[in-house]
């Protein structure tokens, strides 16, 4: 049996959806899926449509619901909502389930995850593949990060949840807040990346997004050549990480591979996507000014940022 977390909100509950089809759709072993999602962040309806993907494919999904209150008093991030906090609370919440896997669910999964499930990974208690930001110098110092392994990417991550329960996460993230709530830029990926040492290096394959191929390989880059090529021609799990979704009309690559599985999601969420894919003709331009901007920042020194950064968190704490 693998064990598979998703959190979605009503914002992302068809999108979702497709992530799920796609996982049922190639893996071969029974799969438990555990719906969870924030008090009034998604509704009954949607729960009810997405559980019965589950009972399409005759597989197991547990709905399990948190509090408003375990999140009111983390700092709020508007395009990734309170929902992306549950992924820390997976330890407790599932008191009965010792690994599994979290998915976003800005994903499609491409091939099982029986190898993913089953790594290795030491004593570490998280896994994760890591991220583009792990070669921006001045987030990592103003987020207290200083680490010698890279900065991961939390949208796909295998977790040992066993050893997990052993800290007293609540207090450390509370601890953490207090110095760094106006320095988080990417809600709980910055906080696992702290507050979590050792964190086991996944192969890109498992996390494939738009840094990959929309970036210039003479910015700094946390995977080798090696790494990228294996990653883009066989993806496990590829990430629509950033603006560029297909469902927004954005023209990326493996869009064609999501759109795939929206056909073969119920009607009632297929009909609604099916709708916006005729505008699906854009190329993602705009997204590609922004991974250029990244990687030019990327590549300066960071006390040439700062007053960069300094500006940003002040327009953050006027806008909070």
């Amino acid at each position: 049996m693998i064990n598979i977390a998703i959190a979605p909100d009503d914002n992302y509950a068809k999108v979702a959806a497709v992530a799920i089809t796609s996982l049922f759709e190639n893996q071969n072993d029974d799969i438990c899926i555990y719906l969870v999602y924030l008090e009034g962040a998604l509704t009954e309806s949607n729960r009810s449509k997405l559980s019965d993907i589950a009972d399409k494919y005759q597989s197991h999904m547990q709905i399990v619901c948190i509090k408003k209150e375990f999140v009111q008093n983390f700092p709020f991030i508007s395009h990734l909502g309170f929902s992306t906090y549950l992924r820390l609370f997976l330890s407790w919440t599932l008191p009965n389930v010792d690994r599994i896997i979290y998915l976003d669910c800005d994903i499609i999964v491409e091939e099982p995850l029986d190898t993913l499930y089953n790594i290795n990974i030491g004593s570490c208690c998280l896994a994760a593949v890591a991220d583009y930001h792990s070669k921006n110098f001045y987030h990592l110092q103003s987020i207290g990060f200083n680490h010698p392994r890279p900065y991961v990417n939390a949208g796909v991550l295998l977790m040992n949840l066993k050893p997990l329960r052993q800290y007293d996460m609540q207090k450390d993230i509370e601890d953490y807040l207090k110095y760094h709530r106006q320095d988080i830029c990417f809600a709980d990926q910055d906080i696992i990346n702290v507050l979590f040492p050792n964190i086991f290096i996944l192969h890109p394959r498992y996390n494939v997004n738009m840094f990959m191929w929309q970036v210039p390989a003479i910015f700094p880059l946390p995977w080798n050549k090696k790494e990228k090529k294996e990653a883009l021609e066989n993806p496990v799990i590829i990430h629509f990480l950033g603006k560029g979704k297909p469902w927004q009309g954005i023209r990326v690559r493996f869009a064609e591979r999501w759109w795939h599985y929206v056909e073969l999601t119920p009607p009632a969420i297929k009909d609604s996507f099916m709708m916006l894919r005729g505008q699906s003709l854009k190329p993602s331009k705009t997204n590609r000014f922004r991974f250029y901007k990244e990687g030019l920042r990327n590549s300066v020194p960071s006390w040439l940022l700062k007053p960069y950064y300094k500006t940003r968190l002040c327009l953050w704490a006027k806008m909070n």
